[in-house]
């Protein structure tokens, strides 16, 4: 099993280089790493840079497993009315991808809009409102990613492409067009669709090329968020938790992956490590590794 350094890698790597972070991915036990950038492309800001990196993780036997960007495609107004596309964040994204193809990333995985704040997406326009502009927007960086052999993946994030159908229109539309796309079958983020990760996986893990597992606790329709928390569209509060202590069916979701014989790579999206962030990951990798070779009933 190929089991991914995702946000403590970043972290670490922002900190204190690239070779702290291949050495403590080595030291923790984990398979493979993957990037998350932000959309101004600080981190790893060029192909050279990439190279760097990349140079880093061979000399510890380490893959790049994914590429993950956090960026926005459509441009809103204080109003919430749709103004068009981020065509400045677009050509950043398409210039990062030379970067993450650099790194030795086989995928290429990007977010549409980033927005978690139900009240900011209530004035917003629908979603088949935005539909052909997201589809405007994504064609621009897969085109690109294509062109450099690397497949684009999508998961259900934000407000907009998430949940069963949502998603599931626009990464069909994106096949339709022909595409070279997959899913990142992220466990946790349809709950804030308010849906069950599980079905998801049921509907979709045929698709998926890369898995982030994380999981969260649900506390109520809270006023006041606590820090750290995030609020689905219906208003549920959300604070992530270690995974299978949560809302998530963490064992139902590993055993559709093992069902179909997934091959690709788990990504450790934890964003809360504590004061041993070594140990935590040790022992979030023994658990998967337990749920993944189990069997239940």
């Amino acid at each position: 099993m190929d089991i991914s350094m995702y946000i403590l890698f970043y972290r670490t790597l922002v900190t204190l280089g690239a070779e702290r972070a291949a050495e403590l991915a080595d030291l923790v036990g984990f398979d493979s790493v993957e990037m998350l950038e932000g959309r101004n492309l600080y981190n790893i800001p060029d192909e050279v840079s990439a190279r760097a990196v990349r140079s880093e993780l061979d000399k510890k036997g380490l893959k790049m497993s994914c590429y993950s960007l956090a960026t926005e495609i459509l441009s809103f107004n204080e109003k919430g009315e749709l103004e068009g596309l981020a065509e400045g964040l677009i050509q950043k994204a398409q210039r990062a991808v030379p970067i993450a193809k650099e790194l030795g990333s086989p995928y290429f995985h990007h977010t549409l809009v980033l927005n978690l704040n139900s009240e900011l997406h209530s004035r917003r326009p629908s979603f088949d409102a935005v539909f052909d502009a997201l589809i405007e927007g994504a064609t621009k960086i897969a085109k690109k990613c294509n062109e450099q052999g690397m497949t684009v993946l999508y998961e259900p994030q934000g407000l907009y492409a998430n949940g069963i159908n949502n998603f599931g229109r626009f990464y069909y539309e994106m096949k339709r067009l022909g595409y070279d796309v997959g899913i990142c079958g992220d466990v946790g983020n349809v709950i804030f669709a308010d849906e069950r990760p599980l079905d998801f996986f049921k509907k979709y893990a045929e698709e998926f090329r890369h898995v982030h597992v994380k999981d969260y606790k649900s506390l109520g329709k809270i006023e006041a968020l606590e820090k750290g928390c995030l609020r689905s569209k219906s208003g549920v509060a959300y604070m992530e938790t270690y995974i299978g202590d949560g809302v998530v069916d963490f064992c139902g979701c590993m055993d559709v992956l093992k069902n179909i014989g997934y091959k690709g790579a788990i990504s450790l999206e934890m964003e809360t490590l504590g004061d041993d962030p070594i140990s935590e990951s040790r022992k979030a990798i023994k658990k998967i590794n337990e749920i993944f070779v189990s069997e239940r009933k």
